[in-house]
């Protein structure tokens, strides 16, 4: 229930449409088995990180679509991401970058606007979200080395492995095939635009997570 509502709230906030939210719930359980196995192994914190990191992304995407500042938006977004940083070691190494990248752009759209004051309403949830970044390179880089590290974590989630999860199954390369371009589309209007939208906030997860993975490639850690 929690993952399926996470998945509604990202794709009715990107697409502004409860169409968009259906459609994700369907892709993210109908079209692909990545959630359902990470079920099936017991992953329940892991699911965990990636709601709350959904949760965050809506709400901070939200944030940066609405024309006056509105707190709950943003607490909304920080809650989430300081529970996603709680949940799950691995995932939240992701994760918390990603929401905090997000919230970043969220402030872009007020950049003519009166910054003292918009800092002043949101100095706050800025302050959690220093928190939240300050928990995730003091304790969360440093607990995960060792699974990093660890040889059997190579063997099991290496980036050998992962390409082979990602591609291996053609549902889960056609859902990345058509989000992918989708993403590129919906950013390069969005940047024509000149308009921070959740086009922009998915692109900056894609890259975060790529970036991920491209580092994991060169450092042979485990993903």
């Amino acid at each position: 229930i929690g993952l399926g509502t996470a998945m509604y709230a990202l794709g009715a906030v990107v697409g502004r449409s409860h169409w968009t939210g259906a459609l994700a719930v369907v892709v993210g359980y109908l079209v692909t088995d990545r959630f359902t196995e990470l079920f099936a192994f017991g992953g329940l914190l892991q699911v965990g990180a990636l709601i709350f990191g959904m949760l965050s992304v809506a709400a901070f995407v939200r944030a940066a679509e609405t024309d006056a500042v509105e707190l709950h938006h943003w607490w909304m977004g920080v809650t989430a991401l300081a529970l996603a940083a709680l949940s799950h070691v691995g995932t939240s190494v992701i994760v918390v970058p990603i929401g905090i990248l997000v919230a970043g752009l969220a402030l872009v759209p007020r950049r003519d606007r009166e910054w003292p004051t918009m800092l002043r309403k949101l100095r706050l949830p800025l302050l959690g979200l220093v928190v939240i970044g300050a928990f995730w390179l003091i304790v969360l880089r440093m607990a995960s080395q060792d699974f990093i590290d660890n040889p059997a974590s190579l063997g099991y989630r290496g980036p050998g492995r992962l390409w082979e999860l990602l591609l291996g199954r053609w549902p889960t390369a056609l859902v990345m095939i058509v989000g992918g371009g989708a993403i590129l589309l919906g950013t390069l209007r969005a940047i024509i635009r000149r308009h921070v939208d959740g086009f922009i906030g998915l692109a900056a997860w894609s890259i975060m997570s790529w970036a991920a993975l491209a580092y994991a490639i060169v450092s042979g850690s485990a993903t």
